[in-house]
């Protein structure tokens, strides 16, 4: 997989918006009407092409760190992370070695769990 033929097909499929050359934002909306957004940031490591996939689950404050590495556990897609005072759902995917179904079901099932969490943590609320 290429970054610039994920973008193009993302673009095509999605509610999207280029940030940057290496940074694409996709909102996904559901049947509720609730929405989650996901960042997907393009980059190199170790010699390979990567992209992160990442959305906000609720404050730092809503969900205490025992329970965070618990909820790690049962995740099906990525993990539970810090970023500055909120919790995030991220997962990085080597490029050469997933096809556009495997990166757009990563994104399904982030955008969904994290929704899901957000939605219990935050009282209901849609704030990401």
């Amino acid at each position: 997989m290429i970054w610039e033929d994920l973008v193009t097909a993302f673009e095509q499929h999605f509610t999207a918006e280029r940030c940057n050359d290496d940074q694409l934002a996709i909102t996904l909306t559901y049947a509720s009407g609730r929405t989650q957004l996901l960042v997907l940031d393009h980059f190199a490591s170790l010699g390979q092409q990567w992209v992160s996939l990442r959305t906000r689950v609720c404050a730092r404050s809503h969900l205490p760190p025992a329970e965070a590495l618990a909820r790690n556990h049962q995740l099906v897609v990525g993990d539970l992370c810090l970023d500055d005072d909120f919790y995030v759902l991220q997962s990085k995917l080597l490029l050469r070695s997933v096809t556009l179904p495997d990166i757009e079901l990563h994104l399904q099932v982030l955008g969904r769990t994290a929704d899901e969490m957000e939605a219990a943590l935050e009282t209901g609320n849609d704030h990401f």
